[in-house]
């Protein structure tokens, strides 16, 4: 049984021609209308069911501007493009998709945006700003190559499915959401800057590759472990406050750090970071020292630490009765 696209389609019925394998004409007709579906809907010669036939499946929808003209629209779907429409200032889906395409830079913050699948298509965004939306997926932006910046504070996420497909971005920050999990985030060679404060992380081991990072925020997680972090020569900036460390020795090879803060910890004992050559800053506050913790930093940077109240100065000094 032999039958191309078009003669399932039309019927038998070729014209002077026909469809006949069997002659030049027909030979020549085959190579001509296309190639052959897997299966026969209907024998060669016979009616075919309108019904019935295996029509190719349409594209899906990629343009903001069509799934601004669905008229049904799911809520998710219509609270995005509603958004789009405040950042552009006009509701003609037309105009606004042309304002939309020529952007670089989208500021969406907290309007309302739910699903990313009608900003799929641009591609040029370099820097997308989507702070105290209700997204749970970023999957629909995976394929954006020229996005260098990301924020998602105060998501929904719970995963960073799609981040992985971002190999040109530089900032990523997703403080205040639902991840945990950092695994996405450990193939993104260009990352300079990662912001998760907030996110009740504990394991820190997919930052261990970032060799271009410089700016690290991990500030009111669960974070104990830091010899990952050790890896990362290129730290300039490092918040771990409120977090459950208790050692810092990983640290004391990142000779690059500028500013370290580790307020709020379980740390009792700094003495290697005297090593860090570069360090300007050191917060160490919410552990009270009886004595000064950072003394080798004092010539060279801020230190800000809790001293531990001594007796002479917690009680009255009492004069010996005459």
């Amino acid at each position: 049984m032999w039958g191309t696209y078009a003669e399932r389609l039309f019927g038998s019925g070729g014209g002077d021609c026909g469809f006949d394998p069997g002659t030049a004409c027909g030979a020549r007709m085959k190579v001509e209308l296309g190639k052959p579906l897997p299966a026969p809907v209907a024998p060669v010669g016979k009616p075919v069911d309108p019904a019935k036939l295996q029509l190719p499946v349409a594209a899906p929808v990629r343009s903001f501007q069509d799934w601004c003209l669905v008229k049904n629209k799911q809520a998710d779907v219509r609270a995005t493009v509603a958004g789009v429409f405040r950042l552009v200032g006009t509701k003609r889906c037309a105009e606004a998709a042309e304002r939309l395409g020529k952007l670089e830079r989208l500021d969406l913050s907290g309007l309302g945006v739910a699903d990313l699948r009608p900003l799929a298509g641009l591609k040029g965004v370099k820097v997308l700003v989507l702070d105290r939306n209700p997204i749970r997926d970023l999957s629909p932006i995976a394929n954006w190559n020229s996005l260098e910046l990301l924020s998602v504070k105060g998501s929904s996420l719970k995963t960073l499915t799609g981040v992985a497909g971002l190999t040109n971005l530089k900032a990523l920050a997703i403080d205040g959401s639902f991840v945990r999990d950092l695994e996405a985030v450990a193939g993104l060679a260009s990352l300079e800057s990662f912001s998760a404060s907030g996110c009740r992380v504990q394991s820190v081991a997919p930052l261990a590759g970032l060799k271009n990072l410089r700016v690290l925020d991990l500030g009111h997680n669960q974070v104990e472990d830091l010899t990952p972090i050790a890896l990362s020569q290129s730290l300039e900036e490092v918040y771990l406050n409120d977090n459950q460390v208790r050692d810092v020795r990983a640290l004391g090879g990142v000779i690059a750090l500028r500013i370290l803060n580790l307020n709020n910890n379980k740390i009792k004992d700094f003495k290697a970071l005297g090593s860090l050559g570069g360090l300007r800053r050191l917060e160490i506050l919410g552990m009270p020292m009886e004595t000064n913790p950072c003394p080798i930093l004092a010539e060279r940077a801020v230190c800000l630490y809790h001293k531990v109240p001594s007796e002479s100065t917690e009680k009255p000094v009492t004069k010996p009765a005459k």
